[in-house]
């Protein structure tokens, strides 16, 4: 297998024109009280076939009182009002990705995910070869995310703990 150079020059370098670039545009939306929004979508086929990652980014300054509302929480507000039922008031769970993080140590496999609202109870793992399914919904709301695993691991390891909200899993890796 071929490994690509990477020139650690060029990456610190263009990593520091992109904080440049995205300073000068704080700076102009500071002067001209504007919005900026971006939404897009990244091709990590290189990673694994089919793989894509989307983002979302928007800057809002507030000039004298006004107040600021970022584009997330309107949006997620937007979205369960569109869910609600409105002759029997009915609401339908919103369906969100929850904040995770996962990390790597020396035997094992660490995941934790920050579940807020939701008891243990309502909580279901699915382990689909390196890909960990975490769904968790009750009746306002429904979490959902697929995390792909870094390394193998040993399925039968799976250990879970939750406590405020916040979810942690275990796994041993795969010798």
């Amino acid at each position: 297998m071929m490994k690509e150079k990477v020139n650690v020059k060029d990456t610190i370098g263009s990593i520091l024109e992109g904080i440049e670039r995205l300073a000068k545009l704080a700076e102009n939306l500071q002067r001209s009280a504007e919005n900026f929004s971006k939404e897009g979508e990244i091709d990590l086929s290189r990673i694994k076939e089919g793989m894509k990652a989307s983002y979302s980014i928007s800057f809002k300054t507030a000039v004298g009182s006004r107040a600021h509302t970022s584009t997330f929480s309107r949006e997620f507000a937007r979205k369960a009002a569109q869910q609600r039922n409105a002759a029997s008031e009915v609401v339908v769970p919103v369906q969100a990705e929850p904040e995770t993080d996962v990390f790597i140590e020396a035997a094992s496999i660490k995941i934790y995910a920050q579940l807020p609202g939701v008891e243990e109870k309502d909580i279901t793992l699915t382990l689909n070869k390196d890909i960990l399914e975490l769904e968790a919904k009750n009746a306002k709301q429904r979490f959902y995310k697929e995390i792909l695993l870094p390394k193998p691991v040993q399925p039968e390891s799976m250990e879970k703990r939750f406590h405020n909200g916040i979810l942690e899993i275990t796994f041993i890796l795969a010798v």
